[in-house]
């Protein structure tokens, strides 16, 4: 791919991240339209796995790319459904995305409202690296304790940061269990 070739690509990936979720399509298995991984790529963030790198490869049964989006898929649809139990109209309502040659950054407003009407929202941003093809390499996720915290408590009942690759899933995984979506 020549650098205009890339760019494209990467706003592409960038607005299919943001069109799944602008209508709130996620929790019914919308997907980013764009992605694809490579096999040995890994996902990092402060908030959700602390000092742990995750090899998506391992963590989704193989080093096959379209496993690693399947298990991406399916853990987001399961954020997102967890998330609605609480703010059913949970979604993204700002977007800011910058496409480079290697990936792109993209800043996200997210906001909701609890059953009884309160607002609770949050930023994350969001770094994805890709290789020479355009796969996924590495993908970065941070958000602020302040906002997503207080969220979180409210949401799934815990707020971060947690520790390694299974905490926060295995919260989700609780709420969905318990509401009956699991």
């Amino acid at each position: 791919m020549n650098l205009e070739e890339k760019i494209a690509l990467h706003r592409r990936m960038a607005d299919g991240y943001r069109d799944a979720y602008l209508q709130q399509g996620v929790k019914d298995g919308a997907t980013y339209d764009g992605w694809k991984f490579a096999t040995d790529a890994i996902y990092s963030s402060p908030y959700f796995t602390g000092d742990d790198v995750i090899n998506l490869g391992e963590i989704s049964g193989g080093a096959d790319a379209s496993l690693i989006l399947t298990a991406m898929a399916d853990s987001a649809i399961r954020e997102a459904k967890a998330y609605s139990v609480t703010f059913p109209d949970w979604k993204l309502v700002d977007y800011a995305t910058w496409a480079a040659e290697n990936g792109y950054v993209a800043r996200v407003r997210w906001e909701g409202h609890t059953r009884a009407g309160v607002k609770m929202g949050f930023y994350s941003t969001t770094f994805i690296e890709t290789n020479d093809a355009g796969e996924i390499r590495h993908w970065q996720t941070f958000v602020n304790d302040e906002e997503y915290g207080p969220f979180l408590e409210v949401a799934i009942g815990k707020r971060g940061p947690f520790k390694g690759h299974l905490e926060y899933m295995e919260l989700v995984d609780k709420l969905l269990k318990d509401n009956g979506l699991a």
